[in-house]
C-alpha cells in the first residue's frame, strides 16, 4: 500500500522458540486468526477463511503438497528486546496450551497493569518439537510507554499487516497508520 512504511528498528515478527532459545512475551492486544500456506516460490499466502484451493502450494520431500496451517497472530511485548512484535503461532499443541491458560481464569492476561509474561521453551526439532508454556509475573516500567508508542497496536494495524502486507520470506515491516494508542477494542474478524 502507498502508506506502507518500514520502521526504524528490527523485524516486526518474533521468532518462535527453538531448542535452547526460549522466548518471553506479554500479550499486548487482540489476536488475528486465519489460515496460511507457503507457495513453491516461498511466498506466504494468508486467508481469514479456509482455502477452497491452494495454487502453487509448496511440495514436501515426498512430493505431496504441504499442509495448510491455522495460525494465530498475536501482538506481543517482547520482554528481551523490549519491543512490540507479532508472534505467529501455527503449532496446534501450543495453541491449545495458551487457550487452556486463558480459559482457566488462573491468570488475567489482558490486565497490562499487572502483566503476566508467557515463556515458551522448545525441545527437539522440526516435527518432533515439543513446547513448554510457563506463565510468570513480569515487571517493567518501560513496557506501557513502549506499547503506547507502537503503531502495531493502532486499531486495525495487525489485521492490515497480516492480510494485506506482502508476505515473503523476508519479514514484512509494520505500516505506519495513525497516532499510536493502546487499545483492547476488537476489529472485525479479530478474535
Amino acid at each position: 500500500p502507498s502508506d506502507y512504511l518500514a520502521p526504524a528498528d528490527a523485524d516486526v515478527f518474533m521468532k518462535m522458540a527453538k531448542a535452547g532459545a526460549p522466548i518471553k512475551f506479554v500479550i499486548a492486544g487482540q489476536m488475528v486468526c486465519g489460515y496460511s500456506y507457503w507457495t513453491a516460490d516461498k511466498t506466504k499466502v494468508r486467508s481469514r477463511k479456509p482455502f477452497t484451493s491452494t495454487p502453487n502450494i509448496e511440495l514436501g520431500d515426498n512430493g505431496l503438497p504441504k499442509s495448510v496451517s491455522r495460525f494465530w497472530a498475536l501482538p506481543v511485548y517482547d520482554c528481551v528486546t523490549e519491543t512490540v512484535r507479532v508472534l505467529e503461532i501455527t503449532q496446534k499443541g501450543l495453541q491449545e496450551k495458551i487457550d487452556a491458560l486463558i480459559s482457566g481464569n488462573d491468570y488475567e492476561l489482558s490486565d497490562l497493569s499487572k502483566p503476566v509474561a508467557l515463556k515458551i521453551s522448545a525441545k527437539g526439532a522440526a516435527k518432533q518439537t515439543e513446547y513448554e508454556l510457563l506463565p510468570m509475573m513480569f515487571e517493567s516500567e518501560a513496557m506501557i510507554p513502549i506499547l503506547q508508542g507502537s503503531d502495531l497496536l493502532v486499531p486495525g494495524a495487525l489485521d492490515t499487516l497480516i492480510f494485506t502486507a506482502p508476505a515473503a520470506p523476508v519479514t514484512p515491516k509494520v505500516p505506519n497508520l495513525a497516532t499510536p494508542s493502546v487499545t483492547t477494542a476488537a476489529a472485525q474478524d479479530v478474535m
